[in-house]
């Protein structure tokens, strides 16, 4: 037996039990460290309570989770599922059979609403920054220097500097959002970026705004497939709430979210 197939994780049972007081509480427990400490591990734990531990210890996570009222999942981490690259759709057209995907060269993938397994939005904040040069004049002791010298010597001659150039650097923080959709089996992964994303699809429900019509996309295609498990952030849209109390930093923690909730749906323990 290999030793990657000795390792065990341990995931969180229910979708629910994704409450990061809770979490901590039985991660502190089980490091045996401070409740702030064990707070960071939790925010960025997205359903792995545990990871690469030997099964003993894997037990005894599970056992801290539950006194903390929570439940563990005991896996292998060779039965984790592993993500489909992603493959990014920019138009969509929602139909009864399913959902037909539209890519940038144009061809189209039927996705059966019966077969979504999973929908997972996130939103990421980024920073964008411009730098442009611009010319600055004189500095107010230059241009006192110069007054001092027109007035000595009746000459407007300027005696110190030239028109400089400076560069000015502009950050601007945005939130950037994204759509997961797992089809299953066998398990696919599609992606919309809802910032190049085509949302006619929306029809008259069509907003002026990328956060509304990401928001009602998601909020249809989460009706029209109920059995699909929803991510954090595609549970915060449906109670009309935004992503940015999610926690969501880059795409690593929407996948490992999205990891945790497929492992639990494909083994049959959602």
């Amino acid at each position: 037996m290999s030793e990657i197939s000795q390792l065990y994780c341990v995931l969180l049972a229910e979708p629910e039990h994704l409450r990061l007081p809770e979490l901590s509480s039985a991660l502190a427990a089980f490091k045996k460290i401070r409740l702030h400490e064990a707070a960071r591990l939790a925010r960025s734990a997205w359903g792995f309570a545990g990871e690469d531990l030997p099964q003993s210890q894997a037990r005894e996570l599970c056992l801290r989770l539950k006194e903390a009222g929570l439940e563990g999942l005991v896996l292998s981490k060779t039965s984790v599922v592993e993500l489909a690259q992603a493959v990014g759709m920019v138009q969509a057209e929602l139909a009864h059979e399913g959902i037909w995907a539209i890519f940038k060269s144009g061809e189209k993938s039927l996705i059966p609403w019966g077969r979504l397994v999973l929908i997972a939005a996130a939103g990421f904040e980024t920073i964008t920054q411009t730098s442009k040069k611009i010319e600055q004049g004189l500095s107010i002791a230059q241009k006192a220097a110069n007054i001092g010298f027109m007035m000595a010597t009746g000459l407007p001659i300027p005696i110190a500097g030239k028109k400089q150039e400076a560069t000015h650097t502009e950050r601007r923080t945005e939130i950037m959002f994204y759509l997961d959709l797992y089809e299953s089996p066998p398990l696919k992964h599609w992606r919309i970026d809802a910032q190049d994303f085509n949302y006619s699809c929306l029809k008259e429900r069509k907003a002026y705004n990328v956060f509304m019509n990401f928001r009602t996309l998601t909020s249809m295609l989460a009706r029209q497939a109920p059995q699909a498990l929803k991510n954090t952030g595609a549970r915060l849209l449906a109670q009309g709430e935004n992503l940015t109390s999610a926690g969501y930093a880059a795409f690593s923690d929407l996948d490992k979210e999205s990891r945790w909730l497929l492992t639990a749906k494909l083994k049959g323990t959602f």
